[in-house]
């Protein structure tokens, strides 16, 4: 409030259980800001949300080009936007949903648009072992991997490239995939 950011329509917010929340409602400027020694670049209309629990959901920009993100211990998001991104050991250009599968037996991927490769590899940080964070790890770790892909009406959409890299997975689902279950064999 008092260095007259809420002029240009940028607001930072800090609740009482620890949530910070900074909105540029900016129409033409970029917003840079600091949390926790690392810089930010909300675009116009872009915003970080970071919680205490392992939270966190943005809006923001990488070299110019922006994607959204969002992370809990319930679940992982990326709009990439057409630009190749990783956060919390999954990446791809594209956008997904990631949660635990089942009775958590490995992932649950949902493709959202223009998922033609995504990668799994080893999420930096420490996670409780209920977090989808602990199971795209294990997944990144295991020696061999099943994937099942699914079309829009729960069918097998036919087979899809695995393949091992250094630290972890890269997948290449067919065309028609919403789904993916993935599992360690």
């Amino acid at each position: 409030f008092l260095s007259g950011d809420w002029r240009k329509s940028k607001l930072f917010i800090r609740y009482p259980n620890g949530l910070r929340i900074w909105v540029n409602g900016n129409a033409e400027e970029s917003w840079r800001v600091q949390h926790q020694d690392v810089a930010h670049a909300l675009p116009p209309f872009g915003w970080l949300a970071i919680g205490m629990d392992g939270f966190y959901e943005c809006s923001e920009s990488i070299d110019g080009k922006r994607y959204d993100r969002a992370s809990s211990p319930e679940c992982i998001f990326i709009d990439s936007r057409g630009a190749w991104r990783g956060f919390d050991g999954i990446a791809t250009s594209g956008s997904v949903a990631v949660r635990r599968a089942k009775e958590h037996r490995g992932l649950s991927v949902i493709t959202v648009e223009e998922t033609d490769r995504l990668t799994i590899r080893e999420p930096e940080g420490t996670f409780g072992p209920e977090d989808v964070r602990t199971a795209v790890a294990a997944i990144a770790q295991a020696e061999a991997i099943a994937v099942q892909a699914f079309d829009r009406d729960e069918r097998n959409s036919g087979a899809t490239a695995v393949k091992r890299i250094s630290d972890g997975w890269e997948i290449q689902p067919p065309p028609s995939t919403v789904r993916l279950d993935i599992a360690a064999k």
